[in-house]
């Protein structure tokens, strides 16, 4: 085998490697022209173009004219104005057979059925969303399953007490989950109590809960600071006053070191005299204090 030979052959072997590179815009071009020729908009204007069939005949006429390698040029444009011919003869057909009252009207009748019923099954969807969402219990549904409803909401508002409510009550509030009010009474227990009803911001942290938090503050729920389970500092060991959540480690060991050396604390007026609190600490501290 010479030297021209074996070049011959590798010519051809790349040629044959290059057919899958040739392959992928021509499967490119198919794919534009399908997408143009059977866009919503297009079908919509012109019927016949979503005529079964189409795509495929379409297809072939452009595969014949692009994919023949082998023809001369003359060959080449023979074929192509062909195809062109044969797609104008069939978009010819097609037309006729749209514009005959028999078979174009009741062709663009089911299109026409066809979108309707989609656009019913979506609102359908959409109807149904809202009805789940928004879905209130009739008298009927409350006797037959009256387990089911007792943790309805209330109707309007009615002032709760912090201190002595239940979570099953707090999920009565509208906004009010299981979740939100186990965390109230959970807080509650370590706080011995609330003061102020604002006072469940500091656990109740997300967007949806801030949103309400006057609503709930003003309409629904108050905090009689008398209910309040103060701490004795002159009685209490350092565990008892380090598990309440408005004072750190620093500030007990701070305290309970005062208290150890001076026997007692009088009154609030020792913590100013502590540089581990600020009035800010003492402020929030003093409703739960006793000395």
């Amino acid at each position: 085998m010479n030297k021209d030979e074996l070049l011959a052959k590798f010519q051809r072997l790349g040629k044959v490697l290059m057919t899958p590179v040739l392959i992928l815009p021509i499967a490119g071009i198919l794919q534009g022209f399908g997408n143009a020729f059977t866009s919503p908009t297009l079908t919509a204007a012109v019927p016949w173009l979503a005529a079964p069939g189409f795509a495929i005949f379409f297809s072939v006429c452009l595969i014949s004219a692009f994919c023949d390698f082998r023809l001369s040029r003359r060959d080449f444009i023979s074929v192509f104005s062909s195809s062109i011919w044969a797609l104008e003869h069939q978009i010819e057909e097609l037309k006729k057979e749209s514009l005959n009252p028999e078979t174009g009207s009741e062709h663009i009748a089911k299109m026409t059925a066809s979108k309707d019923s989609a656009r019913n099954t979506k609102a359908s969807n959409i109807t149904v969303k809202k009805t789940r969402k928004r879905y209130v219990a009739t008298k009927s549904d409350v006797n037959k399953n009256p387990k089911v409803f007792d943790s309805q909401k209330f109707a309007t508002p009615v002032l709760l007490e912090l201190n002595t409510i239940d979570s099953a009550t707090l999920t009565k509030i509208p906004g009010i989950g299981a979740k939100s009010a186990s965390l109230i009474i959970k807080y509650r227990d370590q706080l011995g109590g609330y003061v102020s009803p604002y006072q469940i911001e500091e656990k109740l942290i997300w967007d949806s809960a801030k949103e309400r938090m006057d609503e709930w503050c003003s309409l629904w729920l108050k905090a009689d600071s008398a209910l309040v389970r103060r701490i004795n500092v002159n009685k209490a060991g350092f565990k008892e006053i380090l598990r309440h959540p408005y004072i750190s480690y620093e500030q007990t060991k701070a305290l309970v070191n005062y208290r150890d050396k001076h026997q007692s604390i009088a009154s609030i007026e020792v913590l100013y005299m502590l540089e581990e609190f600020s009035e800010d600490d003492i402020a929030r501290l003093l409703p739960y204090l006793s000395f």
